[in-house]
């Protein structure tokens, strides 16, 4: 078996596998030979394992040459199987054997071949196959052409991209596949990056970045744009894909040249290694010994990469080598802060960020399976829009609808799958989509290419979605510091330890946002606050550091963080030193109207995601400001102690209240089972009301415009209303108690508790109607859905339960319990709070536990008459004050509606604002309270 010669056989499947078969057959069958193939077909599972050992056993490779091994935008394992075998470390020689008549594929342009095709000739083939085997492969020839197939080959085995990370470094990495890692076949992400969206300028883009009479073009793939030009700047954010784009370039033309000896043949010319000088003579150090002056201009396409990378003296240089040949065609990149000041006269082309669609496809060019990429995807968007896809999803609506469709609304195909509070957050993000190109959650952090790939390295590595921003950000710096930093200091030392660096970003990011200075600063500013923060280091080498680990932009004036995310990362961290200290967070957060913006929200959020735990940002933000405590506790990524977040949920009297945060803690109280009286039911099964006494006398009813500039014509004149005594419930009914009524055995469909009018309306209906999304339905909420019919059946059947006149309040009971005897505008005062009622300003979206909001009671302590739900009353609608009252249950009139909502805006939410509905009609938005007292029933 000594002398028994080993040959591995390369085909593809589509149509090389018969010749591929007859090959392996007849090798195996031949004395003195043994052959080996892939028979399943898994390669893209086994490459890395079982195809690298049996290619390093082989004495030999036969290639099985067919139209498919040439295919580009999805290419043949063949081709990597090539490149392996003739890596100047394996160096195997390979044969061909066509099996149809079709190129060679460029990694063996130039090889001897055996054609197996038509089938009659298979014997005479082989035996001409075998002959050439034993002569062995002919030493290289030398002429013109044959330098040219040399010097292609070796450009395939450069830019080829097979096996290689995508990361715009100095220098690229191979990696070693792990078993349930993303691999990544850096052609498919070549080919991905050319069509990804470009902006092309007009004048060739000379205009400043700010001017905006800059005429700009849209395409749909970048290589539609490079197409229509023969020298062009490709422009883009740092890891924007255009190093690696450009490498696809040269990949493609040298192909094109080894295919047709009249196509231009590709330099590629690394910037950042020309340190000045003659620019002929460093391009034709990267030309494999041809000769520049040969093949200028029509066969020759200059790749230059990285006009940013060399020093800005060199950059007059490549002006002149452009000047100087002025039909040369030419590519050339450039970081887009750097090219605003070192245009040249090329066209400009922008490379434009990633789309929610181009963001998966770049997922699964990095080989994550479906799964995984809607895991990491979603999890980057968050999770309230994972739900939401699971609605449109439900309504089989598509990926696209979604981000690009209609907006939702009652007509949407998804509405009845989604509450009023996501139809809100929905209609929300896709405004700021649309306007202003904000995506939500980590997805506009992740746009870029080069981010989006840290990100699916992180995600690779520890097997989830990075939780937080913070989480997200320390394993990206990390990895830049590794990737590009340290390259960067072995071409210029020394490097600085990354604990002084850190120290470095955390000054000069809080300085910037201390200061105001915004995401743009002057250099001799940031230099003079990194040289504070870093004694004894040379503060422009930290810069150089700093930039080139792709942490800090900078042009010749001016410097800024390479996304205002990293800036309010490294902020967070002296803020967490402030917090160490004893620092007061009113320093971030001043003032009395402490709800509003001060531009170090995001930064708080990043600190409370730094450790595990949010609790002590959380607890120190509470006091000051609730509503941002609370999204440190639910967006940061990290765990909040139950302790920590009660005093959010259940704040002590008189600490500063926000509405969102107390609808949670509402809910939550809902899961626990709510205790408070007048919320549920007794333990007799009966709904447990809790009556608040108003005294009898006089109150004013409706508005003067005079004093209320809101006021509507329907709620004149103003008058004064005399009442006797009554109790009014302190809140609307709940569904635990309306449940009572549904339940009860003589309840719901007993016909004694209906008006004649309301028993029609039931006719044969059993239940109510339930098409209330579950938030809504939980058992401390008010009852919503209620037609008028339905709360009058309610109100009789408890009378009979309890043994008193249980009804709904008149028009003037519920005006009076709601403002008192003063006047007042709203039940809290003369002035609109959003912080004290579940109103369309709160930002709560729903209906939430009754009595939440203690600060908007009324003067005789009733709650939730301004918002949370409009409630019925038995008064018959009425257009003026003018015209009589009629209380009376009789008929099929249209029946006032009090309080106002939590969709509705303040003027709807005042004490005298009324409304109508005809008694049939139910609501989102719509309940009831209840009364006992002397007024008929």
């Amino acid at each position: 078996m000594a002398d028994t010669r080993k040959v591995f056989i390369s085909y593809a499947w589509r149509d090389g596998a018969t010749v591929a078969r007859w090959l392996f057959e007849r090798f195996n069958a031949a004395p003195g030979w043994s052959a080996w193939m892939d028979t399943n077909l898994h390669a893209d599972t086994v490459f890395a394992h079982e195809l690298q050992k049996r290619l390093d056993d082989a004495d030999l490779v036969v290639v099985v040459v067919s139209p498919d091994v040439n295919r580009r935008e999805t290419p043949s394992f063949v081709q990597k199987e090539l490149l392996y075998a003739t890596d100047p470390d394996v160096n195997k020689p390979v044969y061909a054997a066509r099996a149809h008549n079709c190129q060679l594929p460029l990694i063996i342009q130039g090889y001897t071949y055996t054609d197996f095709f038509p089938e009659t000739i298979y014997e005479a083939a082989f035996a001409k196959l075998v002959a050439q085997i034993d002569k062995g492969v002919p030493p290289p020839a030398r002429s013109r052409r044959e330098r040219e197939l040399e010097y292609l080959r070796d450009v395939a085995r450069q830019h080829s991209f097979w096996g290689k990370v995508f990361v715009d470094t100095p220098a690229e990495a191979r990696i070693a596949p792990q078993p349930d890692e993303a691999s990544v076949s850096d052609l498919d992400i070549g080919a991905f990056l050319t069509d990804m969206a470009a902006a092309v300028y007009g004048d060739q883009g000379h205009s400043r970045d700010d001017d905006a009479r800059a005429t700009v073009e849209t395409f749909g793939a970048l290589s539609d744009a490079l197409a229509q030009f023969e020298r062009v700047a490709i422009v883009g954010d740092p890891g924007g894909g255009k190093t690696t784009t450009l490498k696809r370039f040269a990949y493609r033309l040298a192909d094109d040249a080894a295919h047709d000896e009249t196509q231009p043949l590709p330099v590629f010319v690394p910037l950042g290694g020309f340190e000045g000088g003659a620019l002929d003579t460093y391009i034709e150090a990267q030309f494999g010994g041809l000769h520049v002056r040969d093949y200028l201009p029509d066969r020759l396409v200059v790749l230059l990469d990285g006009l940013n990378e060399t020093a800005f003296e060199n950059v007059q240089q490549v002006a002149a080598w452009l000047e100087r040949n002025p039909r040369a065609r030419v590519m050339l990149t450039c970081r887009k802060l750097d090219y605003v000041e070192r245009k040249l006269a090329l066209q400009r082309v922008d490379v434009l960020p990633l789309d929610m669609e181009r963001m998966l496809a770049f997922m699964a060019a990095y080989s994550l399976s479906e799964s995984a990429r809607e895991t990491l995807f979603w999890g980057l968007a968050g999770e309230k829009w994972i739900y939401l896809w699971g609605c449109w999803q439900k309504a089989n609506l598509t990926f696209r609808d979604f981000w690009h469709g209609a907006e939702l609304t009652s007509e949407h195909p998804a509405y009845g799958n989604t509450t009023p509070e996501l139809d809100r957050l929905y209609n929300a993000m896709r405004a700021a989509l649309r306007e202003h190109d904000t995506y939500p959650g980590l997805l506009g952090l992740v746009r870029n290419p080069f981010l989006l790939t840290m990100t699916i390295a992180i995600f690779a590595r520890e097997k989830v979605v990075p939780a937080n921003r913070a989480g997200l950000f320390d394993g990206f710096v990390r990895q830049m510091w590794d990737k590009r930093g340290k390259p960067a200091a072995a071409k210029r030392p020394p490097w600085i330890d990354e604990t002084v660096q850190r120290h470095a970003l955390m000054k000069l990011a809080y300085q910037m946002q201390h200061e105001r200075h915004g995401t743009l600063v002057d250099t001799a500013w940031a230099r003079e606050v990194i040289a504070d923060a870093a004694p004894g280091h040379d503060a422009d080498h930290l810069i150089y550091l700093l930039a080139s680990a792709g942490i800090l932009d900078l042009s010749s004036t001016t410097i800024k963080f390479t996304h205002q995310l990293l800036q309010e990362y490294f902020a967070a961290f002296e803020m967490g030193e402030d917090l160490k200290r004893g620092v007061p967070a009113t320093k971030y957060f001043p003032g009395e109207h402490w709800w509003e913006a001060t531009g170090w929200e995001e930064t708080a959020i990043l600190l409370a995601g730094m450790t595990g735990d949010s609790s002590a940002v959380v607890a120190w933000l509470t006091p000051v400001q609730p509503t941002l405590a609370y999204r440190c506790a639910t967006e940061s990524g990290a765990a909040c102690a139950d302790s920590v977040l009660q005093r959010l949920y259940e704040p002590p009297t008189g600490a500063r209240i926000d509405p969102i945060v107390r609808s949670v803690g509402g809910r939550l109280l809902a899961e626990r089972g709510d205790p408070r009286p007048g919320v549920g039911v007794r333990a007799d099964g009966l709904p447990d009301i809790e009556w608040v006494e108003i005294p009898a006398g006089k109150f004013l009813m409706g508005s003067d415009p005079a004093q209320d500039p809101q006021a509507r014509e329907n709620e004149l004149p103003q008058h004064e209303v005399a009442l006797p005594a009554y109790k009014i419930a302190r809140y609307p009914v709940t569904n635990a108690q309306f449940a009572a009524f549904v339940n009860a055995p003589a309840g719901y469909n007993h016909p004694d508790w209906w008006t004649p009018a309301g028993l029609e309306w039931k006719s044969d209906r059993t239940a109510p109607d339930e098409h209330v999304h579950p938030d809504f339905r939980l058992p401390n909420h008010p009852r919503i859905y209620v037609c008028w019919y339905e709360a009058v059946a309610f109100c009789r059947w408890l009378s009979v339960q309890l043994g008193m006149d249980v009804r709904l309040p008149t028009e003037a009971e519920w005006e009076k319990a709601a403002r008192g005897t003063d006047g007042r505008i709203y039940p809290y005062g003369d002035t609109f709070d959003a912080l004290k009622g579940n109103t369309g300003a709160s930002g709560i979206g729903m209906t939430s536990a009754v009595g939440i909001l203690p600060d908007g009671a009324s003067p005789y302590s009733v709650l939730d008459m301004s918002g949370n739900v409009s409630e019925w009353c038995v008064t018959k609608w009425r257009e003026s004050y003018a015209d009589p009252a009629a209380d009376d249950l009789n008929g099929t009139d249209g029946r006032v509606l009090r309080g106002g909502s939590w969709n509705y805006i303040p003027q709807g939410t005042r004490a005298a604002s009324r409304g109508r509905n005809d008694p049939n009609v139910r609501s989102y938005s719509v309940g009831f309270r209840l009364v006992v007292g002397a007024a008929p029933i």
